[in-house]
């Protein structure tokens, strides 16, 4: 991993309590990885629809190293 463990840094905002809205990332110099639960589903819930993605950097969104 580019940079080590101690370039991985994690980060958390929104509720603890459940059925409410949240989100975390984990990032390094190479990579993101992101969880969001913000979003409410189609019968109204909220909170209960949610996305996730990875992105290698630098050479994600077509970027060169």
């Amino acid at each position: 991993m580019d940079g080590g463990i101690d370039a991985v840094h994690f980060a958390y905002t929104g509720s603890t309590e459940p059925g409410q809205g949240y989100t975390y990332r984990v990032q390094g110099p190479s990579f993101i990885v992101q969880f969001l639960d913000v979003q409410a589903d189609s019968a109204k819930n909220p909170a209960n629809h949610i996305h996730s993605a990875w992105r290698r950097l630098p050479i994600d969104f077509g970027l060169s190293e």
